[in-house]
């Protein structure tokens, strides 16, 4: 079968899943966590003959591996190439699927190398919001949401709100499993809350401008934009285009639009696109006055992830036809939200000491929210450093004379405790040793790393859950209870 050719109708041809059959597919990157599993697994069913490569070597994908041949038949009909790519690969397929994983893909040689021979180049993301309305009907609505901290716990606030309300909702994108798994049962009564992250949002965007996939949210979504990822994007100014297009599609399509802002004023806004609805705006009297006892999680940061998700949920109910039930009845329903695991969430308390795990904290200004989020920092032992991204970490190293103590680790660790009176630790065990070591009833040890865990952990799940157990056994003698919940 003859290769394809990138104009969009050959595209659309090449990832169309009735057209995908007996084609040729290279999937690059398997994952050490799995992260091409998702596409794998449509593939194959849809009847694709796929490669699937990785430079990781066999005994480091052990888990993935195991995963590929539980939903292929043992996997003895999916071509494997690890340890390193063969441009073969590339060059004679029918469609080349990236994993959003791979760092600065334009300018990767093997992707390259695809383009340059005429094959289709694509993503997870772009294949399943493609294929969307495969139940028939037309497509599902869909509220996205992106930003540098707060897009995972307000896509799960949207979810939740939704769902109380009897909304067929799922959760997907950069969280809750792959989207492609649905695509098939989701038709245009049922939503999506779907959290985009800056890499799927670089591909959306270089398909959108190479005039391959039109699309657009129901409703955008933007939390904030802070340096992040710069190893993946290069540089910051192809980090912020990736983040701000969600608002550029949404203006292309004429869909509505939201966002919160920290002006130099004393005000947040929340804006929507031209065309679509006029300014919303509250200042921070208003959130002084709603009852902050309405949310289970702490911070003021989660109110106004609130605020976006309510005010998110109302443009999307209007949007489809159906009644805003209104601001109060929406918050109403948010105390039964119990946050998300590893997002500063109470997973320990004893001896008057309390635990948060905000493992998920990968950013300097998602560590800032979280400290910010208790009434007295003298009495935060806050744990931080990991994998260097590349970030500038100054904003976490200056804290250390207002806190009750900074304990560093990982990579970043040295960089983090230039201040004499952090502590760098090296690994999680010796700072939650010295931490707790060093507090007394009513402070709070808080995990929130502000770097990524992948120095020392496979993910940050994996660092968040280490921190719990170390906890319970640093204050066993005190009869420690863990909230972490499943």
């Amino acid at each position: 079968m003859g290769r394809l050719g990138i104009g969009r109708t050959l595209w659309h041809m090449a990832i169309d899943r009735g057209s995908i059959k007996g084609r040729k597919v290279t999937v690059m990157g398997l994952g050490r966590f799995g992260g091409g599993l998702g596409a794998i697994s449509w593939l194959h069913e849809a009847g694709a003959m796929l490669t699937v490569t990785d430079l990781a070597p066999p005994d480091q994908l052990q888990e993935p591996l195991a995963a590929m041949k539980a939903i292929s038949r043992g996997g003895a009909d999916i071509e494997l190439r690890l340890g390193g790519h063969e441009e073969i690969d590339f060059t004679q397929a029918d469609l080349v699927v990236a994993n959003p994983a791979v760092p600065t893909p334009w300018s990767n040689r093997f992707l390259a190398a695809a383009r340059d021979a005429g094959v289709p180049v694509t993503s997870e993301i772009c294949l399943a919001l493609a294929n969307l309305g495969g139940a028939g009907h037309g497509p599902p609505r869909t509220i996205a949401v992106t930003g540098s901290a707060g897009k995972s716990t307000t896509t799960a606030m949207i979810h939740h709100l939704l769902g109380s309300l009897g909304q067929q909702c799922l959760l997907g994108g950069n969280i809750g499993g792959s989207l492609l798994e649905h695509v098939h049962v989701l038709d245009a009564d049922s939503w999506i809350a779907l959290e985009l992250s800056s890499a799927q949002l670089h591909w959306l965007r270089d398909h959108h401008e190479n005039g391959l996939l039109d699309w657009a949210p129901t409703i955008g979504c933007l939390t904030n934009i802070s340096p992040n990822h710069l190893d993946w994007h290069g540089n910051l100014e192809h980090y912020i285009r990736c983040k701000s297009w969600i608002r550029s599609c949404c203006d292309h399509k004429d869909t509505r639009f939201c966002s919160r802002f920290e002006l130099s004023t004393d005000a947040e806004s929340i804006q929507s696109t031209s065309g679509s609805a006029a300014w919303w705006e509250t200042d921070l009297k208003h959130i002084d006055q709603w009852n902050h006892g309405v949310l289970s999680i702490p911070g003021s940061h989660n109110m106004e992830n609130a605020m976006l998700a309510i005010e998110a949920v109302r443009l999307g109910l209007v949007e489809a036809g159906i009644q805003d039930p209104g601001e109060e009845s929406l918050a109403s329903l948010l105390p039964d939200f119990k946050g998300l695991p590893h997002r500063l969430r109470l997973v320990v308390e004893a001896g008057g000491i309390k635990a948060f795990d905000d493992s998920k904290s990968t950013t300097p200004t998602a560590t800032a929210l979280a400290v910010a989020s208790f009434t007295d920092r003298s009495r935060v032992h806050l744990i931080a450093g990991g994998y260097d991204k590349g970030s500038d970490l100054g904003q976490i190293a200056s804290m250390a004379g207002e806190l009750g103590g900074l304990y560093t680790i990982g990579q970043t660790g040295k960089t983090l405790a230039t201040d004499e009176r952090a502590h760098d630790c090296g690994t999680l065990e010796v700072a939650v040793g010295q931490a707790i070591a060093r507090m007394k009833s009513g402070d709070s040890i808080l995990l929130s790393p502000g770097c990524a865990s992948w120095d020392q952990f496979a993910n940050y799940q994996e660092r968040g859950d280490a921190f719990t157990r170390l906890v319970l056994s640093e204050l066993g003698h005190h009869e420690a209870v863990s909230t972490a919940g499943p």
